[in-house]
């Protein structure tokens, strides 16, 4: 009975201290990756801003092709809203909403994924000599119980934001080059 008392005692008191330990743990979760873009500020810019190219370069929208897309904001050709519905549980349903995106120097998105848990995307570009530095902070909100999946967000989320700056740097440099070749061509008339 003697035992069972101090196990149960101990038991309360490391409870007692995780319970502790997890008050003092931060509320909010960030992770953050950067990449250097040889390209302009507005090739990557537009890569970001058009919710219709994120199914060229965002990783989880490749895993799915069936994946069903939905777009709707004032002006549909340039949406601020996307919704997607996918079949495959890694991806799930979820819906990506442009909060802000001026001056092209940074945009904020919020995305909702389909357990309802939302998270804030946000870019920052900056340029110099034609050379683009983007940051990219993946920020979460996280209830008590949640706090400690903080720690494991960093190997959950940073491989994506890495593989979707990686995709957004070679078709951003791609349409550069491309577009920097086609200029410096010469103008060949048939004659």
């Amino acid at each position: 009975m003697k035992i069972l008392k101090i196990f149960v005692f101990s038991l309360a008191i490391l409870c007692g201290a995780l319970l502790l330990v997890t008050a003092f743990l931060p509320s909010e979760s960030k992770v953050s990756r950067s990449i250097v873009i040889y390209a302009p500020v507005p090739y990557s810019f537009q890569k970001v801003i058009d919710l219709k190219s994120w199914k060229d370069w965002f990783p989880i929208f490749k895993i799915d092709h069936n994946i069903y897309f939905t777009y709707n904001g004032k002006n549909l050709e340039y949406p601020d809203n996307l919704s997607w519905k996918s079949e495959l549980s890694n991806v799930g349903d979820g819906h990506l909403k442009i909060l802000s995106g001026t001056s092209k120097k940074q945009i904020k998105i919020i995305i909702t994924l389909q357990n309802e848990k939302q998270g804030i995307l946000n870019f920052i570009f900056h340029e110099k000599n034609n050379v683009t530095d983007i940051n990219l902070e993946f920020s979460t909100r996280m209830s008590f119980f949640e706090k400690w999946m903080g720690f494991m967000l960093e190997s959950i989320i940073g491989p994506t934001l890495e593989k979707s700056l990686v995709d957004i740097k070679s078709t951003s440099e791609y349409n550069f080059f491309k577009e920097k070749n086609q200029k410096s061509l010469p103008d060949i008339k048939n004659e």
